[in-house]
């Protein structure tokens, strides 16, 4: 796989968490948050005919907010900020307006990030 596989992990919503390289062969590590994001991934490997081979597959066994050590309210926020929008440059969202969504004070919503 080429340094286009890296592109195909953003079109199947992936983390890129190792890439080596031995010889002529690459390996990448990724964290994809479904199995639509892996075949996602797989059919941009396939249209731009990119080699895949899939090694292993690991399913995360811990609720996130026990992963990460998360309250529900703050994991709750961190998600709701993300899919509205709030982390993409530039926003589509403000902090005003999650806390709206949650019908809780601007600095209220910002503790929970903290």
């Amino acid at each position: 796989m080429d340094s286009r596989g890296v592109d195909g992990l953003e079109a199947g919503r992936a983390a890129l968490l190792a890439a080596e390289r031995a010889d002529e062969q690459r390996s990448l590590t990724a964290r994809l948050d479904s199995r639509e994001s892996l075949a996602e991934f797989r059919a941009y490997c396939n249209a731009h005919d990119l080699d895949f081979e899939l090694d292993d597959i690991a399913e995360d066994t811990q609720p996130r907010a026990v992963q990460y050590d998360l309250s529900t309210p703050q994991l709750d926020a961190l998600v709701a900020t993300f899919e509205m929008g709030s982390f993409n440059i530039p926003r589509d969202t403000t902090l005003g307006e999650v806390a709206d969504y949650f019908g809780i004070s601007t600095h209220a919503a910002s503790e929970r990030f903290r």
